[in-house]
């Protein structure tokens, strides 16, 4: 009987032991999954921030094509620490970036480490220059048009190349040139093959072919907002500058904006929206490039508004009232003048001399060699 007992009493403590031996199996194989899955959502962490490490030096190599930088920290966190270096080698023309972070768990010991190596070929280029966007006095894709009183004075001091001081890439059956009065022109009109026109003097009209004004291309429209970022001229969003503005440098609203009094200073302004005067706005501003991505419609300019410079509008522009500018009008949709103009074309082919900074702004097209992850540092 006591046998039977003892043998029970031996069955019972293997059984249980047993049974604890099981439960720390799980236990043990629950933590080590769970450990398993917090250091593979920290490695996956770490992999994104060190491809956010690769953006960063690839945007710093657009916005300046020779920038370099040795190792850098470009974000950090008690939770992790971004690093990026920055090889340039202007003979290859290729820039090398090496990004990786850390992520860091509970203790100080790191617990997801990845990195990343890119080669890049770098295309350096320019934002356009007034030697090929603005070739002559006006020139647009629509039609060029003038109210009832408009009176227009062109003069180009320096030839154009092709003799033509206004240019309307108007494909229609329609007027592409029309002025209801008074046109002083000393060069000639060139509109596209059957589009009809309406000037005191037909011997200063020729046929040309199209010579369309094109969009700016999506790097211009960055390098110029980097730059201005750069410069802590970048505005977010619909822009009111009601009492003017002086400004100097390189200015870009990402939105619609709208201007009252006066505009005074040297620089570019770029509006990626709508440009809208009111009060008689004075422009003052030489040199003076205005780059408008959307619609300038009726600007309405105070009498004799001087502007020594350059206008690019995307959209339609038009002035209300007197223009008098010293440089050259670009637009892909129609410009129109309802009172007066008096425009004196400064052809500066390739040069630099009339254009404000931001037209010298040099930018990077990037095309991608290799993208690859590699081992990260030994000793971060």
């Amino acid at each position: 009987m006591r046998n039977q007992k003892g043998l029970a009493l031996i069955t019972v403590i293997v059984a249980f032991a047993i049974v604890l031996l099981a439960v720390g199996a799980v236990i043990l194989i629950s933590r080590t999954e769970s450990s398993t899955v917090i250091n593979n959502q920290q490695a996956e962490v770490a992999f994104q921030l060190a491809e956010s490490g690769i953006d960063w030096g690839a945007a710093k190599v657009r916005a300046n094509p020779d920038f370099s930088t040795t190792t850098t920290i470009i974000a950090q966190t008690p939770s992790y620490v971004v690093k990026v270096s920055v090889t340039n080698d202007p003979q290859t023309k290729t820039a090398t970036i090496i990004s990786y972070s850390i992520v860091s768990g509970s203790s100080v010991t790191p617990t997801g480490s990845r990195a990343i190596q890119a080669s890049f070929e770098i295309t350096k280029k320019q934002i356009v220059t007034a030697g090929s966007l603005f070739k002559r006095a006006i020139t647009c894709n629509g039609r060029i048009d003038g109210g009832v009183n408009s009176k227009i004075k062109v003069s180009t001091p320096l030839p154009n190349e092709d003799g033509i001081s206004i240019l309307s890439n108007y494909n229609d059956s329609g007027n592409a040139v029309y002025f209801k009065q008074h046109l002083d022109l000393d060069g000639k009109i060139g509109v596209m093959d059957g589009a009809s026109y309406d000037v005191p003097d037909p011997s200063k009209v020729t046929v040309t072919a199209s010579d369309p004004v094109k969009p700016l291309t999506e790097y211009e429209i960055n390098a110029w907002k980097e730059a201005a970022t750069k410069e802590g001229h970048y505005y977010s969003g619909d822009q009111d500058w009601g009492n003017g503005k002086e400004f100097d440098g390189i200015y870009f609203i990402d939105g619609n904006l709208e201007v009252g009094n006066k505009l005074s200073g040297k620089g570019t302004l770029v509006v990626n929206g709508d440009l809208i005067t009111k009060n008689k706005t004075e422009i003052a501003a030489e040199p003076f490039a205005l780059i408008v991505l959307g619609n300038a419609q009726d600007l309405n300019l105070k009498n004799n508004a001087h502007i020594g410079g350059y206008i690019y509008c995307e959209g339609d522009i038009s002035f209300k009232n007197n223009l008098i500018l010293v440089g050259g009008i670009s637009a892909i949709g129609s410009v129109e003048f309802k009172n007066g103009a008096d425009i004196t074309y400064t052809n500066l082919g390739s040069s630099e001399e009339m254009l404000p900074s931001g037209f010298s702004t040099e930018y990077g097209v990037l095309e991608t060699i290799f993208w690859k992850e590699v081992l990260p540092p030994a000793s971060p």
